[in-house]
């Protein structure tokens, strides 16, 4: 319980003092009176003048004074939900970082003079989010959007020279990763409302990095940008740096003459002009009032609802102590007046008191009217009907529960489950309700599953999870009614789907691998299997499941194993050296010993395997550093990265058994992206070398003009990429500092940017890494042929069996359909009772 109102508390000092003067006065009236009557006189002539009475009064009045009391201080308890909307702008500040910001044509410094502005801009901001994006010689963002102004402040106070990396000014990439910051369904609207900005604070030097190209992206996503040039446009001013012995001199270029670094007023002003409603302001070496600037152009910009959620808040109590105050006041005053008055006060509390019920009635009247729409279909009307009533009982776990149920129906899975656990977190012990409610999140998670099956099979980790909460709440529902058949029947067919899902995967797998057997995709299978292994080992673990379930997948491991194991003993017979050769053997024997020891920690449930299969996949490291391609390499980045996410996509209260998971994986994410730069580069440089050689034959040749490139080497935007990868490592840097830190949801949002970073590259890289159209259209042709030939022999087979097939097997085969189809009617008919919720048994 808290008060709202604490210092009247001390006021309830002050009761015993009342009782003490209330007894007072009753002795000093009795001594007046006993002036005129005899004590049997004062008692036929003074009603309730006996001191057993006056008691009974005295408490009464004394603790209506404290209950009042106790009502003024407002005390609270109990949690309700309000919704809670906050309208603003969304404005990023990019702010440059580069050298020539230390001139000081501007007082003290062009950057010191910019960051204070900043500072009296974020003062004036009135519910608008605020973000920042420092830039020099790459773009790194220091804070997101956000409404916590102090944590912008203290974000913009840490920025300096030398936090990004120096060597240019990227105004061009600073505008792209600003788009990038804004919420994806506002950028991609399509109506001509504003509501996004972008305040460029820079002398407006760039190093080739396309700012005019990334303004006009900035226009298409309807985001305006305002330009703020600091600096001297004629003359210029120089550089000031500080060298290892302390003393001040001027920054050099590479010939030994003083920098000058000038404002570039014209690209600025271009920049601006370039976006709808976009303003240049030329400070150059004056002051200027963002105050003004906000008032003037950014606040006139439309606003928009930045947060619609639910947030909770402790609800007011007072009311209850207001009521019995005045009940027992009310008491006191008819103590000793006699029957009538008695019935009178028994009256008035029956009239308080079903007044009282107002609330619970209006709840119910507009729940029941809310079930008629439900059960006709009408779903929206229905859910807007439970709404009303949860305003008027915010802690009424049925309404909460109808809610869950609508947003079911129209197929919200996400608003279900959070309005489910909110009628879990009511619910009261009630286990018929909590029942129900794990009934139904069963059904959700099971729903959104299919859903997501039917969307898109490449995400299999999302759909297991899925199916596995599935199942985790259908067994919490039989922990309240361990013998409801529907939810038995539910809980086998969850089993089954999950069982033929992960089949079809594994022989989807198991196609890809016939198709493309190389030493390297044997070992990338190899490694990516394991690394799926020990993720539903670890699922397995906590959820306290048998291992035993997984043996036999652990064991299949091996018969990859032995593909690889040949493919590189035909390499290593090239290999004249004995001591290598007996090296590789010694190392293939422990590998083998140690995969085939796991299957068998697997099948006596041993939980040590999780730690014995990490062992295992850092001893395939120096064989994955050798043999791995960059298109491998990013691939099993991506997957490591995906089960950063899966991990941190739990419930907050799960959260603290999950990090340690998810912090292991993300480390090994990292390192993934680290190699993946290696291999990138390596492979750039084969591709440039290849270039040479082909020039030089054709210059020789003198068949091709110089400079033109051979169709067959692959074209790859090779600065993108890098670009995209050094992103990538930054956003996964951020989240595992999150991490650490045990921050669930900055760890969440910026692990789901780093994987989409990721998957940005994968498409580049295999989107450009494709082979010349000659060697597409053979390799087109040779499938049309072999799928031609399938055809032609399933169908020769089909008839050979036609032709086999006697009357007798028709006929029997025909009484197991029949037999069948009884089975199912009498299974329907049998558990026709046992629909619960949201859903029928399946």
């Amino acid at each position: 319980m808290d008060f709202v109102n604490k210092i009247f508390l001390a006021f309830l000092c002050a009761i015993p003092i009342i009782f003490f003067l209330l007894f007072l006065s009753y002795r000093s009236r009795d001594k007046a009176m006993q002036k005129f009557a005899s004590d049997e006189m004062l008692k036929k002539i003074v009603p309730g003048s006996d001191w057993g009475i006056r008691i009974w009064k005295m408490l009464l009045f004394s603790c209506g004074i404290a209950l009042i009391i106790l009502a003024i201080a407002r005390p609270k308890w109990g949690l309700y939900f309000q919704n809670v909307q906050n309208y603003g702008r969304d404005v990023v500040v990019l702010l440059d970082l580069s050298k020539s910001m230390l001139a000081e044509d501007v007082q003290p410094t062009r950057l010191e003079r910019a960051k204070k502005d900043i500072e009296d801009l974020v003062n004036a901001l009135k519910g608008d989010r605020i973000a920042l994006v420092a830039f020099a010689g790459r773009v790194e963002t220091r804070c997101p959007l956000t409404l916590d102004y102090n944590f912008f402040k203290w974000a913009l106070d840490e920025c300096h020279p030398g936090v990004v990396a120096l060597g240019g000014t990227a105004i061009g990439d600073a505008i792209r990763e600003g788009v990038n910051l804004f919420d994806k369904e506002d950028v991609q609207q399509e109506n001509s409302r504003r509501t996004k900005a972008i305040l460029l604070i820079t002398d407006g030097e760039d190093h080739e990095t396309a700012p005019l190209e990334a303004a006009k992206l900035a226009r298409k996503n309807n985001v305006t940008i305002f330009t703020v040039g600091f600096g001297d446009d004629k003359q210029g001013a120089r550089i000031p740096v500080t060298t290892n012995d302390g003393r001040k001199e001027y920054l050099r270029d590479n010939e030994g003459r003083i920098v000058w670094s000038r404002l570039n007023d014209q690209l600025l002003r271009q920049i601006s002009l370039a976006t709808k409603g976009g303003v240049y302001f030329p400070v150059k070496t004056r002051n200027i009032n963002m105050v003004n600037v906000y008032s003037d152009y950014i606040a006139q910009m439309d606003a928009k609802i930045h947060q619609s959620a639910k947030k909770p808040q402790k609800r007011d109590r007072f009311q209850i102590f207001v009521l019995l105050g005045l009940i027992v006041l009310l008491l006191e005053s008819l103590v000793m007046e006699g029957s009538l008055r008695t019935k009178v006060a028994i009256v008035m509390m029956c009239v308080v008191l079903c007044g009282c019920s107002g609330e619970n009635d209006e709840a119910y009247s507009l729940n029941q009217e809310a079930h008629k729409l439900y059960h006709s279909g009408e779903y929206t009307k229905a859910k807007e009907k439970f709404q009303e009533a949860e305003v008027a009982s915010p802690e009424n776990s049925t309404v909460l529960y109808n809610i869950a149920n609508t947003m079911y129906k129209q197929k919200k899975w996400k608003e279900a489950k959070d309005y489910y656990q909110q009628s879990a977190y009511n619910t009261n012990n009630n286990d018929k309700q909590l029942f129900r409610i794990a009934f139904n999140e069963g059904c959700t998670y099971f729903r959104e599953a299919q859903e997501l099956m039917a969307k898109n099979s490449a995400k299999m980790q999302d759909v297991v999870s899925l199916l596995q909460q599935s199942l985790r709440h259908f067994r919490k529902a039989l922990q309240y009614k361990n013998d409801d058949t529907g939810t038995l029947h539910n809980l086998r067919f969850v089993k089954l789907v999950l069982k033929s899902y992960l089949d079809k995967l594994h022989k989807k797998q198991q196609e890809e691998q016939k198709k493309q057997e190389t030493m390297q995709t044997l070992l990338a299978l190899l490694r990516r299997n394991q690394i799926m292994m020990n993720y539903q080992s670890k699922v397995f673990v906590r959820e306290k499941h048998s291992l035993k379930d997984l043996a036999p997948q652990q064991k299949k491991q091996m018969e990859v194993f032995d593909k690889l194991e040949k493919k590189l003993q035909e390499k290593m017979k090239a290999v004249k050296d004995e001591n290598q050769a007996n090296m590789f053997k010694m190392q293939m024997q422990m590998l083998r010993a140690s995969l085939s020891q796991l299957a068998e920690k697997m099948q006596d449930n041993d939980a040590t395997v999780v730690q014995d299969q990490e062992t295992f996949l850092r001893s395939l490291d120096p064989f994955w550093e050798l043999l791995a391609s960059a298109d491998l390499v990013i691939t099993e980045d991506i997957l490591l990265q995906t089960l950063v996410v899966n991990d941190l996509q739990s419930e907050a209260q799960k959260f603290p058994k999950l990090v340690k998971t998810a912090d292991d994986h993300q480390a090994l994410a990292i390192l993934s992206t680290t190699l993946f730069e290696k291999k990138f580069a390596e492979l750039m440089k084969s591709i440039a070398e290849q270039k040479k050689q082909l020039q030089q034959k054709q210059n020789s040749q003198q068949k091709n003009p110089q400079g033109h490139s051979d169709p067959k080497l692959p074209k790859i935007d090779e600065k993108e990429i890098k670009r995209l990868t050094k992103q990538a490592m930054t956003e996964q840097a951020q989240a595992k500092k999150s991490l650490e830190n045990n921050e669930q949801s900055p760890a969440q949002e910026q692990a789901r940017k780093a994987l989409e970073t990721l998957q940005k590259i994968a498409e580049k890289l295999g989107a450009q890494k494709q082979q010349n159209p000659q060697q597409q259209k053979k390799k087109q042709q040779q499938k049309k042929k072999q799928q031609q030939k399938k055809k032609q022999e399933q169908k020769q087979q089909q008839k050979k069996k036609q032709q086999k097939m006697s009357k007798k097997q028709a006929e029997k085969m025909l009484q197991k359909i029949k037999k069948r189809m009884k089975d199912n009617k009498e299974r329907k008919r049998q558990s026709g009772n046992n629909s619960i919720g949201v859903e029928n048994d399946w």
